[in-house]
């Protein structure tokens, strides 16, 4: 296993598939760089599926409509189609999106 932190999240690393992990405090969600990183987690090469992606946020802070407010960010991106294709296999970009909802508390959590 490969440990490499970065300046809010950390990439883990075994044989087989890394898993990338976003830390935010937040009292307002999306963060502000929520559009860059989030395509920017889903583009890496060595990500394939989204239980690779983690993106943990201080419940703490109390962030208003977690949940909503992220699946509409979700789906006003820009996203490529290779993005799509990787993680749905087809170029359907709201095949994408029903994906991401579906698994939104394993690629989005709150804890406290």
């Amino acid at each position: 296993m490969h440990t490499k932190l970065g300046e809010d999240h950390i990439e883990l690393t075994d044989r087989f598939a890394p898993k990338y992990y976003e830390f935010k405090s937040v009292k307002k969600v999306p963060p502000y760089d929520f559009n860059t990183q989030f395509i920017k987690d889903l583009s890496r090469d060595n990500v394939s599926d989204l239980s690779q992606i983690q993106w943990i946020f201080d419940g703490a802070k109390s962030p208003p409509d977690f949940r909503s407010n992220l699946l509409n960010a979700v789906d006003s991106l820009e996203m490529p189609s290779t993005v799509i294709f990787k993680f749905t296999g087809t170029t359907n970009k709201k095949d994408l999106i029903d994906l991401i909802s579906e698994q939104f508390e394993e690629v989005f959590i709150l804890v406290d």
